[in-house]
């Protein structure tokens, strides 16, 4: 054994075949040590080599698939214009603006957009599951730096379908808008009407109670008048004679009643019919003056409430005075300018949004 391993020893085919087995070892040794760490420098490099791709990424796309952006311009005015009478109505500009701006987003209008046979044949709406939601989400409504002009717009791949779109959801919003006005002016028109029929009513009331109370007093008035100078005065004198009268009687009976001589008695049977008749003439002529008395004073009841009847008839037809001059107004500003006003309608775009501009969207 000793021979034949110094034999292999001396064998450079040995030699050769040893050495390059142990650089193989060598090689597996260092191919399983262990993976370096990355270095700060290594890794911002990473970093930015991915930002390099993401940037190149999206520019490719934004070449390889443009998008198109359709705008619409409206004004909303501050003060509503009038044809005639200024009506000095306050506004709250920034909040009726925001008004408008929900509406033009809300499924009020997107609903009545989608249902339009342009807008419901697009592609890209045909495949959304919930048009409305959709179409809230690419629809953009602004205002610019607080104006009175507000921007409809939405950005798609195809510029006829934008285009379409934008002027769609500004005429659903001017029909909205132009009917909602119509119909509040004829509602408060016909309220009003209903209201100035009903004063009106009442007026003609009170007149035929004026009218007939005036009547009423001017013939009880004739008649005090007319009996004022022949009855009042001598009734009452008359009243006054027969109650002394009767006052003389009633002292002389019971004068004649406190004496014992029988031969009296016919006396004071005497004194006591007559006693008995100027009492029954007595109580005629007070209750005669009494009448006289109650109609006079309803006379003067008639009177005062006919005043008030008058002052009632005054406010009513002060009513009906602001009734009618509303009415007026409504019918003739319905022919005023509207607050809204469409400035531009969209136009079909040329030139696909830049790259920068696509960045937000």
């Amino acid at each position: 054994m000793t021979q034949e391993n110094h034999l292999l020893e001396d064998n450079p085919k040995f030699h050769n075949f040893f050495h390059t087995l142990c650089r193989r070892v060598k090689q597996e040794n260092s191919n399983n040590s262990p993976t370096p760490k990355i270095t700060p420098c290594r890794k911002k490099k990473i970093i930015l080599g991915v930002i390099l791709l993401v940037i190149l990424f999206w520019f490719l796309y934004c070449l390889l698939f443009p998008t198109y952006t359709a705008t619409a311009y409206l004004q909303i005015l501050s003060n509503k214009p009038y044809f005639i009478f200024d009506e000095n109505q306050v506004v709250h500009h920034e909040r009726f603006v925001e008004t408008q701006r929900d509406i033009i987003q809300s499924p009020l209008i997107l609903e009545k957009v989608l249902e339009t046979p342009e807008v419901a044949q697009i592609p890209i709406i045909k495949k959304q599951k919930d048009k409305i939601a959709w179409l809230a989400r690419k629809l953009k409504v602004q205002q610019h730096h607080k104006s009175e002009i507000i921007t409809i717009s939405i950005t798609l791949s195809s510029p006829e379908n934008t285009t379409q779109i934008v002027n769609s959801v500004v005429s659903t919003f001017f029909d909205h808008y132009l009917t909602l006005l119509q119909d509040s002016n004829i509602k408060l028109v016909t309220l009003l009407n209903l209201q100035l029929n009903r004063h009106k009513a009442t007026a003609k009331s009170l007149q035929e109670e004026i009218r007939n109370g005036l009547e009423h007093a001017a013939k009880q008035g004739k008649r005090i008048n007319s009996s004022g100078n022949s009855a009042d005065e001598p009734l009452l004198r008359e009243l006054y004679l027969q109650e002394a009268k009767l006052d003389t009687l009633q002292t002389e009976l019971i004068t004649l009643q406190k004496t014992t001589d029988t031969n009296l008695a016919p006396k004071i049977l005497e004194i006591q019919t007559a006693l008995d008749l100027h009492t029954r003439l007595v109580k005629q002529l007070q209750n005669k003056y009494q009448e006289q008395l109650v109609e006079r004073s309803s006379a003067v009841a008639e009177l005062a409430d006919v005043e008030v009847l008058q002052t009632q008839l005054r406010r009513v037809d002060s009513i009906i005075d602001q009734l009618e001059t509303r009415v007026t107004v409504l019918e003739i500003e319905r022919f005023a300018p509207y607050q809204i006003e469409l400035r531009r309608k969209a136009s079909r775009p040329i030139a696909p949004d830049p790259w920068w501009q696509r960045l937000s969207w």
